[in-house]
């Protein structure tokens, strides 16, 4: 349906050059580009973008609309940076990026449009094989649970995962490319060497690694209450290695000390909910028999669940709350290892319930990804093929117990058949709390809201909440503060702080006095923070706001355009100054906007100015010539060096060719246009409406 109102615009920028990138991006980078071929991808930075109503409806463009996305390149890869890079978008079913449009570089910036929102990612692409190899000690004991990086030399390109019980890893890389095997422990690199290129799957075989840290052989035989072997346990130190047995139950793993570990181990019977002692490990020895352990000990409060009737895991000590007098949320996690999470509303008692939410997660031994099952009635996977039965519900004695089991999906949509059960203390019971606020621009600096103020907002700034990380809540992660107003709902009472990015931005003295006047954060190094606060259970605490400076200057980041003569979009992005703006086009046309875009419509090309204006005085200009062609023909020219990939451009190897003349001819055989590869593309402009064939100039090599 058409929608006309206001738009929330919620956007995230992953920055490119981060050495964390891989592990908080939405996607591994494998995408399939427009041919159908799996790549792995380089990024220059990826965005998330989604668009919602004044009532919470998500939104999307028009069909044929398009949206002009900027993504700033960070310095460090500005000389790596190609002057157009494919553009992707994240297929949410099967995990993968897919190629759909093309970004040009603009400056230090990325520029381009796309017709639907998700997450965009600029890549280069390259082909895939699969790397795998064996890592052992001197002595040719296996390395397990070793985290493995392969990074493509002189970028930023990484993969990354961990090494199984017997030392091996497996992965897709990129194929022709020179890289890098970096073997991290403790924060220290224990290998790290060039391998490659390769051009098919390669088995590195065993790698013989010297750890750092001490390290032990840890040898034991697991048996449960009867003295039978548990082939199905396993182990877990407190640094959330995962150990598991043979056929036998018994355990032959080398483990490394890290500074950060308490140096001790547990063993979990998932299938029983039972558990041994907590045994220390001394890093001193080279090797420890601990002989027969017993996995014997009933667990009181847990989680424990398998994936399609494998082995059971289990989360000691969850916490359950009850919010709202009728919702249950329960939560748990074995460190990062794995965990499980799922919320009943409205619940009234023991009985069977269709959760709103059921999730259960873990780290893969093998690669090191994160697995997660789960349904949401909020998104397009709901919970209706799975049930939790509550058999005991103890406000009094704070207890709840119970089973569950039904249909999961994951990232890919793949589905997966989870049961398990539970008993937890009920740890807490709360009704939530709110807080909210509002920016405002304080003219004359005397750190009150003055009634000439009132209307002066800042809008568009990311408000961050922190909250210590035992006080569990449902509270929302950040909110965007539209017309200078911000808030945070669903917050568990205790002790919370605010904060946002400071950027050019200057706020005026903090000073506590009338709270709907004051500002109330103070600058804390990059950032700006409010003070620390106790919300009470219930409580709406409001006018907890931000008083800035007055901006001193206006200026235009961008200015591009899109389409061809008549439908040519101009587009324009600034920062600073307050709005409202006046944004005026040199062919007479001017808008007013409280946002710092604008966009408009001109039917020639020609050279165009724009000047933006705010309320205050301050102002920017900028010039663009647009081209005039009504229709373009273009492509490239290349030789196929590799001859891996005839036919298609391998930009890793192939070569461009430069200065080759190519023409344009009707179907008549007359000669319409003539032009020279300039960086390996051509165009011919204003081409009338035809049929036309092209001849390249052969080269001569």
């Amino acid at each position: 349906n058409i929608y006309n109102g206001e738009v929330s615009v919620y956007a995230h920028w992953y920055d490119p050059s981060d050495s964390d990138l891989g592990i908080y991006s939405p996607a591994s980078l494998e995408g399939t580009d427009l041919e159908g071929n799996d790549k792995i991808l380089q990024t220059y930075g990826m965005v998330g973008v989604e668009l919602y109503s004044n009532a919470g409806e998500k939104l999307q463009l028009l069909t044929d609309a398009e949206a002009r996305l900027t993504f700033p390149i960070p310095g460090e890869l500005q000389g790596s940076a190609p002057n157009e890079i494919p553009l992707w978008y994240l297929d949410e079913v099967t995990g993968k990026w897919v190629e759909e449009f093309t970004a040009s570089k603009e400056g230090s910036n990325y520029v381009g449009n796309v017709n639907h929102f998700s997450f965009w990612n600029c890549d280069e692409p390259f082909d895939l094989i699969n790397l795998s190899g064996k890592l052992i000690t001197e002595t040719g004991a296996p390395l397990g649970n070793q985290l493995v990086s392969i990074i493509v030399s002189n970028s930023v390109t990484s993969a990354y995962g961990y090494t199984d019980n017997t030392g091996v890893f497996s992965g897709k890389v990129p194929a022709n490319e020179l890289l890098n095997l970096v073997v991290r422990d403790c924060q220290a690199d224990l290998i790290n060497i060039e391998i490659g290129p390769f051009l098919g799957d390669e088995d590195l075989n065993d790698i013989i690694v010297t750890p750092l840290q001490n390290t032990i052989t840890l040898t034991a035989s697991l048996l449960g209450c009867m003295g039978e072997p548990l082939p199905n346990a396993y182990g877990l130190t407190n640094g959330n290695v995962l150990v598991t047995p043979n056929t036998n139950g018994e355990i032959n793993v080398v483990l490394t000390e890290c500074t950060n570990m308490n140096n001790e181990i547990k063993f979990f019977n998932g299938a029983e909910i039972n558990s041994s002692d907590v045994i220390p490990l001394d890093f001193t020895l080279d090797n420890i028999d601990l002989g027969d352990i017993s996995v014997c000990s009933q667990l009181e409060e847990f989680i424990t669940f398998n994936f399609d009737g494998g082995d059971f895991l289990i989360v000691e000590d969850p916490d359950a709350y009850v919010i709202n007098n009728d919702k249950l949320h329960i939560t748990g996690a074995q460190g990062t290892a794995f965990g499980s999470w799922f919320s009943i509303e409205p619940i009234t008692g023991t009985g069977t319930y269709i959760p709103s939410e059921f999730g259960v997660g873990l780290i893969d031994s093998i690669d090191g990804e994160w697995f997660e099952y789960s349904c949401n009635n909020d998104e397009d996977f709901t919970c209706d093929q799975f049930e939790v039965i509550i058999t005991n519900f103890d406000l009094v004695n704070e207890m709840v117990e119970g089973t569950f089991e039904g249909i999961l999906s994951d990232f890919s949509n793949e589905l997966g058949f989870v049961t398990g059960s539970f008993r937890s203390k009920i740890t807490d019971q709360y009704t939530e709390a709110t807080v909210s606020g509002r920016t405002w621009v304080d003219l004359n600096e005397n750190n009150s809201r003055d009634l000439d103020e009132e209307n002066l907002t800042i809008n568009g700034l990311s408000i961050w909440r922190e909250t210590p990380s035992n006080l569990f809540d449902l509270g929302t992660e950040f909110s965007l503060a539209a017309d200078g107003t911000y808030t945070f709902t669903g917050l568990r009472p205790g002790t919370h702080r605010l904060w946002l990015n400071k950027g050019s931005r200057e706020i005026v003295d903090f000073q506590i006095g009338d709270p709907t006047k004051d500002n109330d954060f103070i600058e804390a190094n990059s950032r700006f923070e409010s003070v620390e606060f106790t919300l009470t259970d219930g409580e709406h605490l409001e006018n907890l706001d931000i008083g800035f400076k007055t901006p001193s200057s206006l200026h235009i980041n961008s200015f591009g355009s899109s389409g061809c003569s008549p439908n040519i979009n101009l587009s324009v992005i600034f920062q600073g100054g307050l709005g409202p703006y006046t944004v005026e086009l040199s062919d007479g046309q001017s808008v007013e906007t409280g946002d710092n875009f604008a966009g408009f419509s001109v039917t020639t090309g020609g050279e165009y100015t724009i000047t933006v204006t705010d309320a205050l005085g301050n102002s920017d200009e900028s010039t663009k010539t647009v081209s005039t062609s009504t229709n373009i023909v273009s492509g490239f020219v290349w030789k196929d060096v590799d001859g891996n990939t005839e036919g298609k451009f391998d930009q890793n190897f192939d070569e461009k060719f430069e200065g080759l003349e190519i023409k344009l001819f009707d179907s008549n055989d007359v000669l319409i246009q003539t032009t020279l590869s300039e960086n390996f593309n051509y165009n011919f402009f204003n081409v009338p409406g035809g049929d036309y064939y092209i001849e390249v100039e052969a080269p001569v090599d």
